[in-house]
């Protein structure tokens, strides 16, 4: 991986990470002690479930990407290739 191709994927993360906060900034007012027993509360979450579970998805491509990007900057190192 060159320098350019961790640079992509460095961009890719950070989209992917802030897609995923705001997802989850909808959930962050859910206080889940109280979800239990309030059944409208329950019933306004389950349109949410499939963005959190999507987040859910983009946080273990966020993980891959991030180890990616760690090896890329290794492999640059041992071959003496500045990233700065």
């Amino acid at each position: 991986m060159n320098k350019k191709e961790i640079q992509e994927k460095i961009r890719e993360r950070g989209l992917l990470q802030r897609q995923r906060n705001a997802v989850l900034r909808e959930f962050s007012d859910i206080d889940p002690q109280k979800i239990g027993s309030n059944p409208a509360a329950v019933v306004g979450i389950l349109p949410k479930l499939p963005a959190l579970k999507a987040a859910f998805g983009q946080s273990q491509k966020i993980e891959a990407l991030s180890d990616e990007i760690i090896a890329g900057f290794i492999k640059l190192n041992v071959e003496g290739v500045g990233h700065g």
